[in-house]
């Protein structure tokens, strides 16, 4: 749905507000240049085939650069964009390095060597095809060149020189002139930084090499959780990965007593001052949290864009209940942090008996009843009326990565201004309570999770007015009194007349008062579960 551009342009302001008056101009002309393009739909399907290298077919499939999956097709005939790849292959026009005009789409065949090794070792060469259609390329294009900022018709003219046309042949297919296209060209080099039209197909030919990882690439992105946890998690957590009924894997932190209560973690945004803050009392509670990472965090996910509205929030929710069905053969506590008791809600509305009882943390219900003229009160309103601009919580959580969270100063800047309502918030943040400074992790986080930080944007923002609706579950709301992302007041006026749900406030707490005051609410989440204050 488009509205009005001054009310979008008005909604951008009071977003990047956050960030100093250089970054700020900048995100917000980005922004709206984006939104004024054409909206060409996100290219998530890549196809490709394998074949021996006496060209005979050997398999193919249609792979999906979001997830990670893949649909194998066995029957080259039986899809024509693969049928057209193999009569290729039959006339052996396809070899190692080529690219072939495709016939059924805007795209070209590329073909490169492929060595696939089987569980035991064995090596097999093949010469894998993929179409590299021009929205795919635009994806990928804009994921190591968006810097660049080249113009729609500057990205087409790249496009069709890597397809193999040279400014002439571009300017025909398109009904402009020759000193067009060759204008665009070089302004497009210019910007990439290319003196010659081969360095620009070289260089553009060796970033769609990123294509070939998403074909059969199973989500595990070890390396990254791997590098997070190492790098701004204290030992002594735990990282293991599951396969799912699902076919897709999870991968599972845990923290506190081995043999301790299992608390399973539905995570926010914010969960590392969570994490970081636990240790102490999940030894003192004999608690053992289990922490599902949810898709689309700490993910190298293949294409920035590539999210699908309501896709991976149906996803995550599978693979939580059957994380859920796998680990434990009956209900189980859970604590939600922030965004997390959206999932659990939602999983409670597919499973009323999955949950034993709930605790949630740090809830931000996006609301507007706030202090109209906090810093927090202009980004969350800003953030609530977006939802009616198609894909701007996607293209934000990007911007904001490329143009905010990249480097140091800016995302302290940003930060302590987001939370400069609460004292104690802003100790958190610079390490003067708690676990040391949030700013390194924090960059860390956000470079690997725009699209699960923009998905639980869209879920809070959809599902806010429904939170506890229909809720049978034990559930307890540990707040904050200087909480200004969701006032007490604003909080307990959702839960009026639900029999189930309750609020307990710690004292003097602001939103991450998981970090500034963990005794408390580690003390108030024991409480709420029924364990022992002494127990350990």
């Amino acid at each position: 749905m488009r509205t009005d551009p001054k009310d979008l342009d008005d909604t951008l302001r009071d977003v990047f507000s956050l960030a100093p008056s250089k970054e700020s101009v900048l995100l917000h002309r980005e922004m709206i240049a984006q939104y004024d393009q054409e909206q060409e739909p996100i290219s998530e399907r890549i196809v490709w085939a394998e074949f021996q290298p006496d060209m005979g077919f050997v398999r193919a499939g249609i792979s999906n650069a979001r997830t990670m999956e893949t649909v194998s097709v066995l029957d080259p005939s039986a899809h024509p964009e693969i049928a057209e790849m193999n009569d290729i292959a039959a006339r052996q026009d396809l070899q190692a390095g080529g690219v072939v005009p495709a016939g059924t789409q805007d795209g070209f065949h590329w073909c490169v060597p492929f060595t696939a090794v089987s569980d035991r070792g064995a090596k097999r060469n093949t010469l894998r095809t993929v179409l590299i259609t021009r929205a795919l390329f635009h994806e990928v294009f804009d994921l190591f060149n968006r810097q660049c900022q080249l113009t729609p018709a500057e990205k087409v003219v790249v496009f069709q020189l890597v397809a193999g046309l040279n400014p002439t042949g571009a300017a025909r297919e398109d009904g402009v002139s020759i000193e067009t296209k060759r204008s665009h060209l070089k302004r497009a080099m210019s910007k990439l930084g290319c003196a010659s039209q081969s360095e620009t197909v070289r260089m553009l030919i060796s970033q769609l090499v990123h294509i070939m990882y998403l074909c059969e690439q199973d989500p595990d992105q070890s390396r990254v959780i791997d590098a997070f946890t190492a790098d701004h998690l204290r030992e002594p957590i735990r990282l293991s990965t599951q396969r799912l009924q699902t076919g897709r894997l999870i991968r599972i932190w845990e923290m506190g007593p081995v043999d301790g209560k299992p608390l399973l973690v539905l995570h926010g945004y914010l969960f590392p001052f969570l994490l970081l803050n636990a240790q102490e009392a999940l030894l003192r509670k004999n608690i053992r949290l289990v922490i599902p990472v949810r898709a689309g965090y700490l993910d190298d996910q293949a294409c920035a864009s590539a999210f699908g509205e309501g896709t991976l929030i149906d996803q995550t929710i599978d693979d939580l209940l059957a994380f859920m069905e796998k680990t434990w053969a009956g209900p189980v506590d859970v604590l939600c942090h922030s965004s997390g008791a959206f999932y659990a809600m939602l999983m409670l509305q597919r499973d009323p008996h999955c949950f034993a009882r709930l605790v949630v943390t740090s809830i931000n219900l996006m609301d507007h009843r706030r202090e109209a003229t906090s810093p927090a009160a202009k980004f969350l309103d800003g953030l609530r009326k977006l939802a009616t601009h198609n894909g701007m919580y996607k293209r934000l959580s990007a911007q904001f990565q490329q143009r905010v969270f990249s480097n140091d100063r800016t995302t302290r800047f940003v930060l302590r201004k987001l939370f400069s309502a609460s004292d104690t918030d802003v100790q958190a943040l610079n390490g003067q309570v708690g676990y040391g400074e949030a700013f390194g992790w924090y960059r860390a986080l956000h470079a690997h999770s725009t699209i699960g930080i923009a998905s639980d944007f869209e879920l809070v923002h959809k599902e806010s007015a429904n939170l506890v609706n229909g809720l049978r579950t034990p559930t307890v709301f540990v707040h904050g009194t200087q909480d200004h992302f969701t006032e007490p007041d604003v909080l307990r006026s959702y839960l009026d007349g639900q029999d189930h749900a309750q609020m307990r406030l710690v004292e003097g707490a602001g939103h991450l008062s998981v970090a500034s005051h963990a005794t408390q609410i580690w003390d108030a989440i024991a409480d709420s579960l029924g364990l022992d204050p002494a127990q350990g």
